[in-house]
């Protein structure tokens, strides 16, 4: 027979103290998570501009390295915020008194560049085919920060869970004002 002082000693006071360790951490991590979060979806990033304050006009035809025709345009963005224009735009040619989407240009980049507040980017585009007045329109959206757009992430994926937390943004379009066809 053993003595009691020859008994291992029990390891279970030490698993406690673990098991109390971990439970008092979960307790204070996840509400502070679930704060951050909560905090992150309900406070807005900042004040929406205004999508009238930007404009594109047309400033004439040239033709770019490759001896292509193309038509400048130059950007304004009177908005307050900075804005970004998307990766993508469409031009409109004036049919029976109707304005006609053309198909969409894609551009190789995959985000366009960012305008500040009162400032103007030149920009230039091929010129439409079809013969006629037209016009180029161009989706553009308020530049957000790194932080905004990881905010944006997360409130999509939990719309994409169900929940609402608050709508996207929005992405506007700017119109150019009426070109006339370039007769050279």
């Amino acid at each position: 027979m053993t003595a009691v002082a020859d008994q291992p000693q029990s390891i279970t006071p030490t698993r406690r103290g673990r098991r109390a360790f971990r439970i008092g951490v979960v307790l204070v991590l996840v509400p502070m998570i679930l704060g951050l979060l909560a905090l992150l979806l309900i406070t807005p990033s900042r004040p929406q501009g205004d999508a009238s304050a930007v404009s594109a006009t047309f400033l004439g035809y040239t033709n770019n390295a490759a001896g292509t025709r193309v038509a400048i345009f130059s950007i304004n963005n009177r908005s307050p915020l900075p804005i970004r224009r998307e990766r993508y735009y469409e031009t409109h040619v004036l049919t029976d008194g109707t304005w006609k989407p053309q198909p969409s240009v894609h551009l190789p980049y995959a985000r366009g560049p960012v305008i500040s507040p009162n400032q103007s980017e030149v920009w230039t585009i091929d010129v439409p085919t079809r013969e006629g007045r037209w016009r180029v329109v161009f989706p553009y959206v308020e530049h957000q920060t790194q932080f905004e757009e990881m905010k944006e992430a997360i409130r999509k994926k939990l719309r994409g869970l169900g929940f609402r937390p608050r709508k996207a943004r929005p992405t506007y379009a700017g119109f150019s004002d009426e070109v006339a066809p370039d007769h050279r």
